[in-house]
C-alpha cells in the first residue's frame, strides 16, 4: 500500500464496509461497477471497473489530507496513474484514472467527514 496512506491510517483500510464504531481516520474501498469490453467476436482483453475510495475522518482537513495521500501526484505515487500487478493469480492494472471527487459531512450521530474519489480502473 501507499506509504503516505499507511502513515495516516495504519491498517484501517476496509473493503465495502468499515466497523460500526471505527477509529479514525480510515480508508474504505468499494467497487461501483465492472464493465467488460466487448465486440462482435467476443469479449475484449481489457476490462474496466469504477471504484470509489472514501477517506473518512473527524475533520474535513484530515479527510482531505488522507484522500490526497491516496490520490498521489497523478504520476503513480498514489492511485491516480498507477500501473502494475496485484493479487494472486496476478491481475494486471493497465491504468487507474480519476473520474470524480466530492465531500460531505455525516450528521449529528456519526460526526464524520467523508471525501470520496471515484476512479476508473482498466485491467487485464
Amino acid at each position: 500500500m501507499i506509504g503516505a496512506v499507511t502513515a495516516l491510517v495504519g491498517t484501517r483500510i476496509y473493503v465495502d464496509k468499515a466497523p460500526q464504531e471505527p477509529d479514525f481516520p480510515l480508508l474504505r474501498l468499494h467497487r461501483i461497477s465492472k464493465v467488460e469490453s466487448a465486440h462482435l467476436r467476443g469479449s475484449g482483453a481489457a476490462h474496466r471497473a469504477r471504484v470509489q475510495v472514501d477517506a473518512i475522518a473527524r475533520s474535513l482537513e484530515a479527510a482531505t489530507a488522507l484522500s490526497d495521500a491516496a490520490h498521489g501526484d497523478g504520476g503513480g505515487s498514489g492511485l491516480s496513474g498507477w500501473t502494475g500487478e496485484v493479487g494472486s493469480p496476478a491481475t494486471r492494472i493497465l491504468a487507474i484514472l480519476p473520474a470524480d471527487d466530492r465531500s460531505d459531512y455525516e450528521g449529528e450521530e456519526v460526526k464524520q467527514w467523508r471525501v470520496s474519489r471515484d476512479y476508473v480502473v482498466w485491467l487485464r
